[in-house]
């Protein structure tokens, strides 16, 4: 059993944001606060860390958290789900996929969807759990770490198909660059008349 002085365990993301948000704390800059031994994982990893209960501090997925509920707190802050900040499906130039920018296209997408296989970072993400939303169901994944998602779909390992969540543009910058095919959280701006309903 911890101590009231024992390092508190922090497990979180290398995202920029998560980063940015433990910073003072981690590095003892926070007056008053308990030490914590930090942790840097993948999402996938941490939801697994905390489905085991390895972490007192975590940061999890959403869909993740459901799993677990009875074990760990949910804070009031820290959370990155929100309306036009979700996840979108993206795919190479030379994909058979292609952009969704009407209602008729968005429901050919979707039948092409259940054929593809798409990367994505962990099968208890959020993004995930969208993903199958939008999908209707069951569709063909690969999890992988989020750090290699990006060469993969450059690289055309998970079948020229991909799945980033909004906020990651760096795919634009890359040879033979994705094209955001539909976003699968509510809220997005796009050109087609079904975002957001």
């Amino acid at each position: 059993m911890k101590g009231d002085m024992d390092p508190l365990r922090l497990a979180y993301s290398p995202c920029p944001n998560d980063t940015h948000i433990f910073y003072a704390w981690v590095h003892g800059r926070v007056p008053g606060a308990r030490a914590v031994e930090a942790r840097l994982e993948d999402i996938d990893t941490l939801n697994d860390l905390a489905l085991k209960g390895e972490a007192d501090i975590i940061k999890v997925s959403l869909h993740a958290f459901a799993h677990f509920r009875d074990s760990y707190a949910l804070l009031h802050s820290g959370g990155a789900l929100g309306r036009a900040c979700g996840p979108l499906l993206v795919a190479r130039k030379d994909s058979w996929l292609r952009q969704a920018v009407s209602v008729r296209r968005v429901a050919e997408l979707v039948d092409r969807i259940g054929r593809a296989r798409v990367a994505i970072p962990g099968e208890l993400t959020t993004g995930a759990l969208l993903l199958r939303l939008f999908a209707g169901g069951e569709l063909g994944t690969v999890a992988m770490p989020f750090d290699r998602i990006v060469q993969a779909v450059v690289s055309g390992e998970s079948g020229n198909n991909c799945y980033l969540p909004e906020g990651s543009g760096r795919w634009r910058a890359l040879p033979n660059c994705p094209i955001a095919l539909v976003p699968c959280g509510a809220g997005h701006r796009t050109s087609h008349p079904s975002a957001g309903k």
